[in-house]
């Protein structure tokens, strides 16, 4: 859309015919420009705010209200009212129409320099890109909400929320003037700022069911929490970290790997002693997250399949009451976070003959089969307020080294080391091949590539992504930018799991590679080659949900 402004009035009729006409050719002139600027799917753009922010992103939606682009920062969705000047690179940038008035208000925010061309950024560089990030009511001149409430579980509200809220603060130059501790809630206040900051700042202590009926109520903005069964189809979620749950067990039990089937039978009380499966007489104290936390539903759905705990099972609520429970029975097993369990005896799970081990590498691909997500949610209303901006700080590598901190697995993608991928390879291969030939070909792709990071899951049967992955394509492609590496050396390749035919499962697979390849493909990176392994080369047993979601995958490689 292109505004024009009258300042003062004319009565000479030629001067009118002649003033019209040079308004006339200068919209010519900017209709054209803007014709020879319209964006693309891919393309990689220059953008000037109304406010005279400026940054670069790729476009990844064309919309008839907003752009929206993918920044070394995350998502970032723009109403086309609040741009001035679109440049796609590599053509010269567009003359403006007329001359700016001398009396022209000045920003409102600060003007940053271009956002870097790559995923990570000093922190200068990461203050001169504020404005780029501050919600469109701030750019637009519309008075911005003051005040931004969370709500989070305890082990999230107390630690790490107002520590990420600070983080966050500090993008915009803005620092908290004091903190208050309330029964079931913290408050901060933080000093005002032209970029309209908020100044108070609420974390409601609540669990994970509570935070989100406080979400769709309006009394908070956005809710962070472990991932728990369902995922509520009326929020918007991101995924901006992994945990996991390990096993752990006195130090004096020999006990070195269990399998997922026998480690439920345990929690179930169908195994009362551990001279049972190893040679170690000593009765069984289990010792599981309290019921009313995320971590006792994940352990319900992947290893109770649905059941419960045994009678005389210790609840706990703390990493530090787990950790007195463990070293104070010989016969204890417990299952607890793995940023809070350093130092103790980790057992290895098992998967029919698969090892899985909770390595970094296992958890980020979500390959060990009791990681879990960290999530986001906010209200699906686009309001496009601060909640939205704390979104993509979470999604960027400032809120993803916060997230290292505290001990959670980030989402970077990143190159499996040479070892790391000889002991996953080595892994995977323990299960019996049906077809040699596809076995061979893994083997080779292996040979050749590297794994990345980043596998992409999918719903029984279908070959849609989730949410998750649809957010992981976007963050491959610009890692791949980031890393200087073209397109043409990305390798997909497709995992059904093994219910139906062995023929009908390798061609899900590949279209499972395939629709990653077109979400690729749709923002300019179109990869080299796509394969398809159907249910060879398992992850996980197919004998429960659980295990066959895991199988149902699109793993990326690079050569």
């Amino acid at each position: 859309m292109i505004t024009m402004s009258y300042y003062g009035t004319h009565s000479s009729a030629p001067r009118f015919l002649l003033t019209g006409l040079t308004l006339l050719l200068g919209l010519l002139v900017a209709v054209a420009a803007l014709a020879q600027e319209q964006p693309r799917l891919g393309s990689r753009v220059v953008v000037e705010l109304q406010d005279g922010a400026r940054f670069r992103g790729k476009v990844r939606a064309l919309e008839d209200e907003r752009l929206v682009l993918e920044t070394p920062y995350g998502r970032l969705s723009l109403p086309r009212r609040l741009i001035r000047r679109l440049v796609v690179e590599g053509t010269p940038a567009p003359a403006p129409t007329t001359p700016e008035p001398a009396t022209a208000p000045p920003p409102t925010t600060t003007r940053p320099q271009p956002v870097p061309e790559r995923a990570e950024a000093t922190d200068a560089e990461a203050t001169a890109a504020r404005s780029t990030l501050a919600p469109s009511q701030v750019a637009s001149g519309r008075r911005p909400t003051r005040r931004l409430a969370f709500a989070a579980p305890p082990d999230f509200a107390y630690a790490l929320v107002p520590d990420l809220v600070e983080r966050f603060a500090r993008l915009y130059g803005v620092r908290a003037v004091e903190w208050s501790a309330e029964p079931r809630r913290q408050r901060a206040r933080f000093e005002e700022h032209p970029t309209g900051f908020p100044q108070e700042v609420e974390i409601l202590v609540a669990d994970r069911a509570r935070a989100l009926t406080l979400l769709r109520a309006g009394r908070v903005d956005a809710v962070l929490a472990r991932e728990s069964g369902e995922e509520p189809e009326d929020l918007e979620e991101h995924v901006v970290a992994l945990d996991a749950l390990v096993v752990a067990v006195h130090p004096d039990n020999p006990v070195r790997r269990l399998a997922r089937a026998t480690l439920g039978r345990i929690l179930r009380g169908e195994i009362e002693d551990w001279g049972e499966i190893v040679r170690y007489r000593a009765p069984i104290r289990r010792i599981v997250p309290g019921p009313e936390l995320e971590a006792a539903q994940l352990i319900r759905q992947r290893v109770l399949a649905g059941g419960e705990v045994a009678p005389g099972t210790v609840f706990v609520r703390s990493p530090d009451d787990l950790l007195d429970e463990l070293y104070g029975t010989p016969g204890a097993i417990g299952l607890g976070s793995l940023g809070s369990l350093g130092g103790v005896r980790m057992v290895v799970l098992a998967e029919c003959g698969i090892l899985q081990p909770p390595t970094p590498f296992r958890i980020r691909s979500e390959n060990y089969p009791l990681s879990q997500r960290i999530d986001l949610y906010l209200r699906a209303d686009g309001r496009d307020g601060w909640e939205d901006v704390f979104a993509l700080f979470l999604l960027g590598p400032r809120g993803e080294a916060a997230m290292a901190d505290h001990q959670l697995e980030p989402l970077t993608i990143r190159r499996a080391e040479r070892e790391e991928q000889r002991r996953w390879v080595d892994a995977v291969l323990g299960t019996r091949p049906q077809v040699a030939a596809v076995r061979q070909q893994f083997l080779e792709l292996a040979r050749r590539a590297r794994k990345l990071t980043v596998d992409f899951r999918f719903e029984t049967a279908s070959a849609e992504l989730d949410e998750r992955a649809r957010e992981d394509v976007a963050r491959l492609a610009l890692w791949l930018e980031h890393e200087g590496i073209a397109p043409a050396r990305l390798v997909l390749a497709g995992y059904a799991d093994s219910r139906g035919p062995y023929g009908a499962n390798l061609e899900l697979a590949r279209r499972r590679a395939e629709a990653v390849a077109a979400a690729l493909t749709a923002i300019g990176v179109p990869p080299g080659e796509i394969l398809a392994f159907g249910e060879e080369i398992a992850v996980a047993c197919d004998t429960d949900a659980y295990g066959r979601h895991l199988n149902r995958r699109v793993e990326a490689w690079v050569r």
